[in-house]
C-alpha cells in the first residue's frame, strides 16, 4: 500500500481550469505484461472564501495525464462558503 498525507493548509486561487494539488502525486510502476488494480481515496476539509454560489471545488484522479475510469462524475467536493 502506498499513501500520501498532508496536514498543512493549502490555498489555491480561483481558476476556470483544473489546478494540481501540491504534493498529491504518487508514482507506481507496473511491470510490462502485468496489470494492477488501484483503489484511490481522497479526503479533506475545504472551504470557498467568496460568496459566489457558482464556485465549486471538484477533484479528479489522473493516470499518465488521463482521468482514471470510472471517473467521479464531476461531483463537487465542496461548494458555497463554509460557515463556522
Amino acid at each position: 500500500m502506498l499513501a500520501r498525507t498532508q496536514t498543512s493548509p493549502t490555498t489555491i486561487g480561483e481558476s476556470p481550469n483544473w489546478t494540481n494539488l501540491p504534493n498529491a502525486s504518487l508514482r507506481w510502476t507496473v511491470p510490462s505484461g502485468q496489470t494492477a488494480l488501484f483503489g484511490v481515496f481522497f479526503s479533506a476539509v475545504c472551504a470557498i472564501n467568496n460568496r459566489s454560489r457558482q464556485d465549486v471545488v471538484g477533484i479528479r484522479v489522473l493516470e499518465n495525464g488521463v482521468e482514471m475510469e470510472p471517473a467521479d462524475g464531476s461531483q463537487h467536493f465542496c461548494s458555497i462558503p463554509a460557515t463556522y
